[in-house]
């Protein structure tokens, strides 16, 4: 956050503290003596018949706003960049966790930076997460260590609608490349360990409710599967694979060059762009087969 905008931010609140205390005066001076405020209307001293019950509430109202709006100007400014650790919004010094440079006042990490930028972030989503992301849990692809659980950040406009994919269609069943779809099957997979005991979410809607129906199988994804010379083989790799458990054990020791050759391994048929929407959702032809996997009639016309 800038000096401009901390100056911005800091009027607007005095204005609006300024104002609400305005309205408070006017609450209080219709509470005065009427030969009183008639005499002086621009005084504030004087004798007060009682307070009515609607001007009590008022006032309520609007020390609450006065308060609730301080306490947010000061959180503000305290979790923003340039505050808090006295150090400039731009500059990022990597030193270890508990080395102080000269002076005694620790810059920022590396670390530190990323997760204040994530409580920055949260705090401007509209949508407030969930505390505990349940496809968090497990076994996960070895994708999930470089791109997250959200990896599609590019098309502002579309990012939303394709990281909600990634939570029950594996990776590859969108990105896959370099077979023909004639050799590919699709079918529901738990890797992540957790042996839920309901049926994968999001196939059916609950006719109580309208919403989808609850389920614990938040693990099963939507996987691809292509026959190679007469075996079927899955073409996610989770992290207990071989190649995974080593790429995740000695990442933190390969150069950027290694690093590099070792991805492009694991991006081996892996399209950077993935199938259309047009691909799946469709009335005739989908490349997902939504009635074999088990959705309903509702859900596949939605």
């Amino acid at each position: 956050m800038d000096t401009t905008s901390v100056v911005y931010i800091v009027l607007a609140g005095l204005l609006f503290v300024a104002a609400l205390t305005a309205l408070l005066i006017i609450v209080d001076h219709k509470a005065m003596d009427t030969a009183r405020r008639r005499s002086d209307f621009w005084s504030i001293r004087g004798r007060r018949k009682d307070h009515p019950v609607w001007a009590w509430m008022v006032s309520a109202v609007l020390w609450s706003m006065c308060i609730m709006l301080l306490a947010g100007i000061v959180e503000g400014l305290g979790s923003g960049h340039g505050a808090g650790d006295g150090h400039d919004a731009g500059e990022i010094t990597l030193l270890p966790h508990k080395e102080k440079p000269e002076g005694g006042v620790r810059k920022a990490s590396l670390l530190e930076e990323i997760r204040k930028e994530e409580v920055i972030q949260r705090r401007k989503h509209f949508h407030h997460t969930l505390k505990e992301d349940p496809t968090e849990k497990g076994k996960q692809p070895v994708c999930f260590y470089c791109h997250g659980n959200y990896p599609h950040k590019r098309q502002r406009m579309i990012r939303t609608l394709l990281n909600m994919h990634t939570q029950f269609i594996g990776c590859m069943t969108c990105h896959l490349e370099g077979f023909p779809e004639e050799a590919m099957t699709l079918r529901w997979y738990n890797y992540s360990g957790i042996e839920p005991r309901g049926r994968p979410f999001g196939l059916a809607y609950d006719p109580k409710t309208g919403a989808i129906e609850e389920t614990d199988d938040y693990y099963s994804k939507i996987t691809v599967f292509v026959n190679i010379d007469g075996e079927e083989k899955m073409m996610e790799t989770p992290e207990d694979d071989p190649r995974a458990q080593e790429f995740i054990r000695i990442r933190g020791t390969l150069t950027p060059e290694e690093q590099g050759k070792i991805k492009n391994l694991f991006h081996k048929n892996l399209g950077p762009k993935g199938r259309f929407c047009t691909k799946c959702h469709r009335t005739k032809g989908s490349f997902i087969p939504f009635k074999e996997l088990g959705f309903s009639d509702e859900r596949i016309a939605d």
